[in-house]
């Protein structure tokens, strides 16, 4: 699990390591991946609450006056690293959110059905190409043709807002 959540860290900085600027495929895979992010660490958190479980370690029995015990030391030191991870977990999910907002705004700007639901499928939903054939009833080769028109159709709104964007930024009074 570990290995997993570096691996997407490090494509997700690579993303952003390019000063910032991405194009729409790079900027709906940038959001996939932040998703699979949060999942990963997520499901890490939800192991490491496991783990203190069966231990009787409650956030609750520290809240009270402590007690100066190696026990409630080590507890409070893993309470306060709990607590880090979940607050790093609420910005990671806002980002994801900032993410899906901006591009889901965009797929609902695209005039067809069929190539919303492909993009939705793929990034919002994280679904296989073959997952997504299976429910178009389609091969995956044509899923990918498909999947290149709704990129395309994708790439021109996101292209036109963030020209707006870039305008409203370098001159705002016109």
């Amino acid at each position: 699990m570990i290995n997993l959540i570096k691996s997407l860290i490090m494509i997700r900085h690579n993303f952003f390591s390019k000063g910032g600027i991405m194009s729409a495929k790079e900027y709906l895979a940038a959001m996939r991946t932040s998703a699979l992010l949060y999942e990963a660490k997520r499901a890490e958190l939800d192991d490491i609450i496991k783990l203190a479980a069966p231990s009787g370690l409650k956030i609750s029995d520290y809240e009270t006056e402590r007690v100066q015990t190696s026990r409630v030391n080590d507890a409070t030191v893993a309470i306060n690293r709990l607590c880090n991870y979940i607050e790093q977990l609420q910005q990671d999910l806002c980002d994801l959110l900032t993410y899906r907002k901006k591009a889901l705004n965009l797929i609902n700007r695209i005039p067809s059905g069929e190539l919303q639901l492909i993009l939705f499928y793929r990034y919002f939903r994280i679904l296989s190409w073959a997952d997504i054939a299976e429910r178009f009833n389609a091969s995956v080769d044509w899923m990918y043709r498909l999947h290149g028109k709704a990129l395309t159709a994708f790439a021109e709104l996101y292209d036109a807002e963030d020209m707006h964007e870039y305008e409203q930024e370098t001159y705002p009074n016109i």
